[in-house]
């Protein structure tokens, strides 16, 4: 019996970025862990659950879109992350699947100051980033 996968773990080209997304859990919310590099060598890590994670259904178009703050200031704005989980279904609840998506980084400015340098600007930026791994199904 063919099934949909509810956990995804993903990592970028280069390995140092890393997504680990499950659409439920042991208490039923959604999860997801963020890995980057750090200042100074350290890792950073970014755990959300619930509320914190952001899914927008595109089915027909992009699959889920599931986007998370990164990093957030009060006075110049934050960066997203919205991961592309294509749709997929696996053979068994025991198979896996490659998955090739993209990760969309954006970066959004704010000037606090009226006049300021950004309310002029395009105020979001985009950066790219290839990821892949696999998909599955964990059973709670």
């Amino acid at each position: 019996m063919s099934s949909q996968p509810n956990h995804y773990e993903l990592s970028g080209e280069s390995g140092q970025v890393s997504v680990t997304y499950s659409t439920t859990s042991s208490t039923g919310s959604r999860t997801l862990v963020y890995k980057a590099p750090g200042i100074f060598d350290n890792e950073k890590v970014l755990n959300f659950t619930g509320d914190q994670i952001i899914v927008t259904e595109m089915a027909d178009t992009l699959g889920s879109v599931v986007s998370v703050p990164i990093f957030q200031t009060v006075d110049t704005g934050a960066t997203m992350l919205s991961v592309l989980i294509p749709p997929i279904i696996l053979p068994s609840e025991t198979a896996t699947a490659p998955v090739a998506t993209y990760g969309i980084t954006a970066y959004h400015r704010i000037s606090v100051v009226v006049g300021g340098p950004f309310d002029e600007a395009q105020r979001i930026d985009y950066g790219v980033i290839q990821l892949s791994g696999t998909a599955s199904v964990l059973n709670f």
